[in-house]
């Protein structure tokens, strides 16, 4: 015999997903992956603004070094190369302003700039670890050099060899 249950009495019933259930899930789970995705990229790109002010930074007092030991060693006329600490020859402009490292053979070229980091900086701090090609594309225009971040196309160096003016130039709205 089988037992039916009374009026009014509750069994467990089992409620299966609805389609606009499923659907409100969904919509939900785009909407907090696109807001994460969002901070994601804002943090990134600030990261990256961070660390290329700190390489801007080093660059700049580097510069700035190589011109103070020829003005100390009395601004010599006709000198084309710094003498380092570290025994590091670095080839410099008339006026003392690092331009590669080996007596200006390059200079005026985007090799001379690449020159310019590779025997200025990148020899000298953290960053040895990395090949320039790993960081940043090197231009040179009207003695300029320009050194542009791969990851980040709108940060960029500039450095002036003719006046040592050094520029950290970030044309990327962080939002």
């Amino acid at each position: 015999m089988e037992s039916r249950p009374e009026q009014g009495s509750s069994l467990p019933t089992q409620k299966k997903f609805s389609v606009f259930g499923l659907v409100a899930v969904v919509i939900l789970a785009a909407i907090f992956s696109a807001v994460l995705l969002d901070r994601v990229q804002f943090v990134r790109k600030y990261t990256d603004l961070a660390v290329f002010k700190d390489f801007s930074s080093t660059f700049q007092t580097t510069i700035r070094m190589v011109h103070g030991l020829w003005y100390m060693n009395g601004r010599p006329k006709g000198t084309k190369t710094v003498l380092l600490e570290n025994g590091k020859i670095i080839g410099v402009t008339p006026t003392g302003w690092p331009v590669n490292g080996i007596f200006g053979s390059s200079e005026g070229s985007a090799q001379g700039c690449v020159e310019v980091w590779n025997s200025v900086v990148a020899k000298s701090s953290a960053m040895a670890s990395l090949s320039h090609r790993d960081m940043f594309t090197a231009g040179y225009k009207q003695g300029v050099c320009t050194y542009t971040l791969n990851t980040q196309p709108g940060f960029r160096i500039t450095y002036n060899i003719n006046t040592g003016s050094v520029a950290t130039i970030a044309d990327v709205p962080l939002r």
